[in-house]
């Protein structure tokens, strides 16, 4: 996506008047965990809500959206068993949903976008569990 692309997003997104059921900002970092369980909850939240993707923001601060910048760079981490992140996350995904990751480097500070694909047909699991949001909490699903 070209910079000027993520800049159009980034503002769509803070635009939204509170987060989603696709939509997560944070300020900091999440374990590797929390992300993959982020992961499955905004592409099945996406699909419930008729939107084709979700989005977990870094580097946005929640209730005011303010940029305030993020030192989470997804491409460094490592996660269980010192597995690169990005691996361990995809991995962890049943069905094996689509999931792009976008940085930007803003004025205000480093934004990091995961625009994570909709739920299609089935909800999506991370390591065995589905999770959904209602309004701006996450929680496993029951199927």
């Amino acid at each position: 996506m070209a910079e000027k692309d993520l800049f159009s997003l980034l503002a769509r997104l803070r635009n939204e008047p509170d987060e989603r059921e696709w939509l997560e900002f944070n300020d900091s970092f999440y374990d590797p965990q929390t992300i993959g369980e982020y992961f499955s909850a905004l592409a099945n939240g996406a699909c419930l809500a008729g939107e084709s993707r979700g989005y977990l923001v870094f580097g946005i601060e929640d209730k005011s959206h303010e940029i305030v910048g993020t030192r989470f760079y997804p491409y460094r981490e490592k996660a269980r068993g010192n597995q690169d992140l990005i691996i361990w996350l995809s991995s962890g995904l049943d069905p094996k949903v689509g999931f792009n990751i976008h940085e930007l480097n803003h004025p205000k500070g480093h934004v990091v976008i995961f625009e994570i694909i909709s739920a299609w047909d089935r909800p999506i699991k991370f390591h065995g569990k589905a999770f959904i949001r209602v309004g701006a909490s996450k929680m496993v699903c029951n199927e």
